[in-house]
């Protein structure tokens, strides 16, 4: 750090409506810059241990930094140097400073290698008219990176109001170091909630027992008290996924989700869409066992319990088979292997009764 006393430095400092250990635990993680670094193709670790932080940024443009952490101050911040390996390097420190329980600040300093050598009065006017612009513009795109990440991060959380609201002043000190001052507000609003979900294409199976097979994902009830109806985008995708397979319970082995869109209502409700193709119904056909020399076809089929005529299962036949949920599961996976035959393998082969 003393090399870089006699550098320009320009600093960014933000206010985040974040504790201190929150916003080290986003920083002082393994990769982090690809979580809001606009500019980032890849940030990947190589070496990243309780004594040693060297990770190397690859822009967009293929130009690849090695960063150095020179210092490392759990739930405080970080010093580094940054730049091409075996070239010159820029000094950067990175520094938390609490509030209180649930505010704190990050101040970034920059120092750039970049005319380091000239002295100050020769350097001034590049640094005033080129360096530093670049350098503001950099470290504003960076924030409202993080300002992206923020929001998103949020929206996962069913917060789809969320907005982050940013303002900045440049502040010029008497040793003429530019800071450019950030307070970051995240405003959360309120979490979206359903107001109606609607299936289209179902003709065997009713919207409601669609509806029902949505575990964490429900439309306003004023009856219901268990279940709210927010809308969080992994538990709707998990949802579409038990929709399916509701299908496939009942026989529609062929049953996929053809599309699904989200509306946005002037109330800041949602509706959601869903269009499904249920396909036929299937019943099981003669079954046969092949390959087995230890158990027969009738002890198999004790286990198995499935006969000619039942309708068709698929997430059912998958349990019979090798029930993942439960690893002491009656199955005929479980059937072999308990009894000795370690490597012993199940493959169902599905083909049309009609030949």
């Amino acid at each position: 750090m003393n090399n870089f006393k006699n550098v320009r430095g320009i600093n960014c400092q933000l206010y985040l409506n974040h504790s201190s250990k929150q916003v080290w635990n986003v920083i002082s993680t393994p990769n982090h810059l690809n979580l809001f670094h606009p500019f980032c193709k890849k940030n990947s670790v190589i070496s990243w241990e309780e004594t040693s932080h060297i990770d190397e940024l690859e822009y967009l443009n293929g130009i690849k930094y090695v960063r150095i952490f020179t210092k490392w101050i759990p739930f405080k911040g970080y010093e580094l140097k940054i730049g091409k390996r075996d070239e010159n390097q820029s000094y950067v420190v990175w520094e938390i400073k609490e509030i209180d329980i649930t505010n704190c600040t990050l101040s970034i300093t920059v120092y750039p290698h970049l005319l380091s050598k000239y002295p100050k009065i020769i350097s001034y006017l590049p640094f005033k008219l080129i360096i530093k612009p670049k350098l503001y513009n950099y470290l504003f795109s960076v924030i409202s990176g993080l300002k992206y990440y923020l929001e998103n991060k949020y929206k996962k959380e069913g917060y789809l109001n969320a907005k982050a609201l940013i303002s900045t002043s440049k502040v010029i000190d008497s040793v003429e170091k530019t800071r450019v001052d950030m307070r970051i507000r995240i405003d959360k609003g309120q979490k979206v909630k359903i107001k109606k979900i609607a299936f289209y294409g179902n003709k065997k199976m009713s919207s409601k027992r669609l509806r029902k097979a949505m575990k964490n994902t429900k439309q306003k009830n004023l009856i219901r008290v268990h279940k709210r109806s927010k809308y969080i985008e992994a538990d709707y995708e998990e949802d579409l996924v038990n929709v399916v397979n509701t299908l496939k319970e009942k026989g529609f082995r062929d049953a996929r989700i053809v599309s699904d869109s989200l509306i946005v209502n002037d109330d800041k409700t949602v509706d959601l869409n869903i269009t499904i193709e249920e396909g036929e119904k299937y019943t099981y056909g003669t079954i046969n066992f092949l390959g087995n020399t230890i158990y027969s076809d009738e002890q198999l089929n004790q286990v198995l319990k499935i006969k000619k005529g039942d309708t068709y299962n698929g997430v059912e036949l998958e349990k019979r088979i090798a029930d993942n949920s439960d690893p002491d599961a009656f199955d005929l996976t479980n059937l072999y292997q308990n009894n000795g035959y370690l490597f012993s393998t199940i493959t169902p082969v599905e083909v049309s009764a009609d030949g």
